[in-house]
């Protein structure tokens, strides 16, 4: 072969022998992986099944706080119930306990669990502490903002307390929920709200008695609010934010603890950030009905007030309810009343009531009241269109009266309750020009009958609901007459066979008692408990008298208990 002849082309390989799939190890190694699922599978039913504590343990050691829980065990194939469920922990101070419930149920489905959807869960005993609640929110890292991706079908809350422990220092507040029926919620989201119907329905929750307690004194209420409806939405909710809140019938005790719970909760107010779980709670609508005033000392209420106040604001936050005076006008129902055991009757009671008045001064923490009667009588003697200004503080209660007409005269007064001191109180009244005719009828028409007017003061001091003293001195300028009608019982019992001569004597000297005109006169008083002694001393073109009044506190000669007997001296 030489150089130039050409290079002979390379034979083509022939192909690879294709590889045989050998069926029977695929199906050796499916079967097998088939059977480990399986028996994974199995073995993770049984143990669901027969030790769902084992489950609930593995869960609840995903939390990043401490958790325990007593017995789980299956009610049915599809509802499990724990016992004895706590969040957090007594004995470590990082983690304080913040939740607690005797029972909790769960039922779900499979198929709901794959898309987080719980049907029904039931809380039964269930206490919620909120001052551990936030400091442990505090040490948890911030997600995504967004919640939990779960849905709740039903929500059944039976004898479950929240307890508001982070708004007043040592003073915890229950709010109770499901104490008589379940506090029910349906399609509860536990994550941020989407665009579903369900997040924007409107619903209400009604709570029972909420009583809150003061700081010094765990049984001692200073507001309580026997029904509070609250209206809200999900959508709302997530925003901090809640549509109505109608408190009806609550019950403001006025007293040294009222004003000790509002001073310790202004101290307590903070800095609240406008966003996250911390963020202040925004109320559309706040109003009361048939509200309620009630005097205390020493932790027992005293007396209710005799009316009823209400109120409506709008946009108002939970923490600043103390201005709701100075956002809305706080207006006393009208109100007309008999009170037959006091012989008391009030006529068109109105005003309005004011907090921590007035609003520019920052140090205020009172309540007034403003009211206008048009009448109020005790035991029928009238005064009407009364003006009054009651303030209670710290100390005690304040009051003034003004402009009351009286018998065609004016009546003004004030008054102090001290919550100290076992209650003690003064009163003092002023008449100007009062005709005393119609008052000496009903207080002493039996006895006497006095015309005139009267200009002066009384003081009466007391104790709780006893009259200690009662004092004053009313002067008498004006012209008018003194009959004394006992003097005829007197006269009656003169003997008929009494010779004329002395008869005529006796009746002449009688009826020189009996009537009395006089230009001037002099009235004092002096009542205690024990009885008094009072003084009229009256003069007169038939010169002057002074008649001593004894007034006895047994009753009269008849044994009415209501009314005192009273015997009289005059002369010269």
């Amino acid at each position: 072969m030489t150089a130039d002849s050409p290079t002979p082309a390379e034979e083509p390989k022939p192909p690879a022998p294709r590889r045989r799939h050998n069926w029977h190890r695929i199906r050796v190694y499916s079967y097998s992986i088939v059977l480990m699922l399986t028996m994974w599978f199995c073995d993770t039913v049984v143990t669901i099944r027969l030790h769902p504590d084992r489950l609930v343990a593995g869960m609840l050691a995903q939390l990043p706080f401490p958790a325990s829980v007593g017995k789980v065990s299956w009610l049915n194939r599809r509802t499990l119930e724990l016992d004895d469920v706590r969040l957090g922990d007594m004995a470590n101070p990082q983690w304080p306990q913040f939740f607690y419930a005797d029972a909790i149920i769960f039922t779900a489905s499979p198929f709901g669990m794959l898309r987080h959807h719980v049907a029904k869960v039931q809380i039964f005993g269930g206490q919620l502490y909120t001052k551990p609640l936030y400091a442990a929110m505090d040490q948890i890292p911030a997600g995504n903002g967004k919640g939990l991706d779960w849905v709740i079908g039903r929500l059944e809350l039976n004898r479950c307390t929240f307890l508001l422990n982070n708004l007043i220092a040592n003073t915890a507040i229950p709010v109770r929920l499901g104490v008589r029926h379940p506090a029910i919620l349906t399609m509860l989201r536990l994550g941020e709200p989407d665009a579903s119907p369900e997040m924007n329905e409107e619903r209400t929750m009604e709570v029972g008695t909420i009583s809150i307690p003061s700081p010094f004194d765990p049984i001692v209420p200073v507001l309580v609010f026997p029904l509070t409806q609250v209206r809200y939405t999900y959508s709302e909710v997530w925003h901090h934010h809640i549509r109505a809140i109608e408190m009806i019938r609550p019950t403001i005790y006025l007293g040294e603890d009222l004003f000790w719970f509002t001073d310790q909760f202004k101290n307590q107010r903070k800095e609240t950030p406008a966003q996250g779980p911390k963020s202040p709670w925004e109320v559309g609508r706040f109003s009361v009905r048939y509200g309620r005033l009630a005097v205390s000392a020493f932790g027992q209420p005293v007396a209710r007030l005799p009316f009823f106040f209400e109120t409506q604001v709008d946009n108002i936050r939970i923490d600043q309810l103390d201005q709701i005076s100075a956002k809305s006008n706080i207006a006393i129902t009208n109100l007309t009343q008999d009170y037959p055991d006091y012989k008391v009757k009030l006529v068109n009671l109105r005003g309005n009531l004011y907090f921590s008045w007035p609003p520019t001064d920052a140090n205020a923490n009172n309540v007034v009241n403003t009211i206008e009667i048009d009448e109020i009588s005790w035991n029928n003697i009238p005064v009407k269109k009364v003006s009054a200004t009651v303030t209670f503080d710290p100390n005690g209660v304040y009051g003034r009266l003004t402009d009351g007409t009286c018998e065609g005269g004016l009546l003004n007064g004030n008054f102090e309750f001290y919550y100290t001191k076992g209650f003690t109180w003064n009163a003092d009244f002023f008449a100007t020009k009062i005709n005393c005719q119609p008052i000496a009828k009903k207080l002493a028409g039996k006895y006497i009958d006095l015309t005139g007017e009267l200009d002066g003061k009384i003081a009466v001091q007391g104790k709780s609901t006893e009259i200690l003293n009662c004092a004053g001195s009313l002067n008498l300028p004006s012209p008018g007459l003194l009959e004394i009608k006992s003097m005829d019982d007197l006269l009656n019992r003169i003997p008929p066979d009494m010779i004329k001569l002395k008869k005529d004597a006796i009746t002449l000297a009688v009826n020189s008692f009996k009537t009395y005109p006089y230009d001037s006169g002099l009235l004092t008083l002096n009542y205690k408990p024990s009885g008094g002694l009072s003084r009229l001393k009256l003069d007169g073109p038939r010169g002057a008298r002074q008649f001593e009044i004894y007034l006895h506190p047994w009753g009269d000669d008849s044994g009415n208990p209501g009314e005192a007997a009273t015997t009289a001296t005059g002369g010269n």
